[in-house]
């Protein structure tokens, strides 16, 4: 951004049909007229209307596909007040970069989250993508708010390093769409069995393993 930009907040919106900027309702608009809002910047990406965007994490491994380098993965939470029409978001898009600048339309990269189709109502979702963070292995770990769980997602055919201090919460991606994933992960309950028993105490005593008091879902 640059100073002195106006990008039409509240006055102006974006028509991802027409690719313009025109006026919004609350202020004379007829879903044509621009008006003031020809002197208004118009976005470098459009998404769709009420996805509610919560995170994004630009790519900067090699561990994807080569289409997705560089890239902008952008949390979408999912929509709310859609009603009567159904929900619409509940995924994670990628929106290409090139020399720093967005190139070509953005896919769902990651889908699947509402756990059904039409979503009626957001309290009927499975998940809610909340959250997206790189892992120094090149993997990516989405995280949710309905149930905690926290997925770790990298490409078929990659082995990346397990030993990256997440794996309590690793979650199944069975139920889940990742075009390029692997899932060949554990669950969450295998993966805490595994720590109990290698986290024995002496005498044949059981502590609580640390990982399970530290790694809790942020959804309180």
């Amino acid at each position: 951004m640059n100073e002195g930009s106006v990008f039409g907040w509240p006055y102006c919106l974006y028509d991802g049909k027409v690719n313009k900027m025109i006026l919004a309702p609350e202020y004379g608009g007829d879903g044509t007229a621009i008006g003031r809002c020809a002197q208004s910047e118009a976005p470098v990406a459009g998404f769709p209307a009420h996805y509610a965007p919560v995170d994004l994490q630009f790519f900067t491994s090699t561990t994807l596909p080569a289409k997705y380098r560089s890239g902008a993965f952008i949390v979408m939470r999912g929509s709310w007040n859609r009603a009567p029409a159904p929900m619409a978001g509940y995924n994670v898009l990628c929106q290409p970069f090139e020399k720093c600048k967005p190139s070509g339309r953005y896919e769902a990269s990651a889908d699947g989250f509402a756990g059904k189709t039409p979503l009626m109502s957001p309290s009927d979702a499975a998940a809610r993508p909340n959250g997206i963070a790189l892992g120094p292995d090149g993997s990516l770990f989405i995280t949710e708010s309905v149930k905690g769980k926290t997925w770790r997602v990298f490409a078929r055919g990659q082995q990346p390093s397990r030993g990256v201090g997440l794996a309590v919460l690793i979650a199944s991606l069975d139920a889940m769409r990742f075009p390029w994933a692997g899932s060949d992960l554990p669950s969450t309950r295998s993966v805490n069995r595994r720590r109990w028993r290698r986290r024995r105490g002496r005498g044949g005593r059981e502590r609580r393993p640390r990982c399970l008091r530290q790694c809790r879902p942020h959804n309180r």
